[in-house]
């Protein structure tokens, strides 16, 4: 048997084991030492704490929680890596549109400096670092029998590439805002006044 309060196994065919019987007992102890009534009051006594036996019974199966899994949702392997190809390929490309505006703007020391240092360089590191890592996607996917991210692959190239070519007209720019501003070049020379 097992005691119905603590589920404790019972040797005996008791519904309450010794311990629970116990504290039973105990709390139905105090009740009994109570102050005198006052008349208009009724009292009432506990009833006294029985044990029931009944005839074995075979003993509950232990109940185990089995904690059920969480869906995980499926990602097409199709389109993995393709925010991060799609981010790098959009960045690479605003990076070569602001290092090219940047290169023109290397006359006027200022401008072309800002531009190619806050915009343009930023933008074509981020765009290199997305388009490295969308290739690498591309190829752990292959590499685990998924389906191809060609999309994910192409983004990342041109994410690649368009970060190259900003880098070197960045690199470009400020060679030839650093030669303005020091006074030496064309721009600076009496031909161009």
């Amino acid at each position: 048997m097992y005691c119905k309060y603590c589920g404790k196994f019972i040797e005996t065919e008791a519904d309450v084991c010794p311990e629970c019987l116990a504290q039973r007992e105990q709390a139905s102890a105090p009740a009994e030492v109570k102050a005198e009534p006052t008349p208009v009051q009724a009292v009432e006594e506990p009833a006294p704490a029985t044990v029931e036996v009944k005839a074995e019974q075979p003993a509950p199966a232990p109940v185990q929680a089995v904690p059920t899994p969480t869906p995980v949702p499926q990602q097409n392997s199709a389109t993995v890596g393709l925010g991060k190809a799609i981010t790098g390929a959009a960045l690479g490309f605003a990076g070569f549109i602001f290092a090219i505006v940047g290169m023109e703007l290397s006359i006027l020391p200022p401008a072309g400096l800002i531009l190619n240092l806050l915009f343009a360089l930023p933008m074509s590191i981020i765009g290199l670092v997305f388009g490295v890592q969308s290739i690498k996607t591309f190829k752990q996917v292959c590499k685990e029998g998924g389906r191809k991210p060609i999309a994910t692959l192409i983004c990342g190239i041109a994410g690649v590439v368009f970060s190259g070519n900003a880098l070197l007209f960045v690199l470009i720019g400020l060679i030839v805002s650093c030669t303005v501003c020091s006074g030496i070049g064309y721009y600076n020379s009496g031909y161009y006044y």
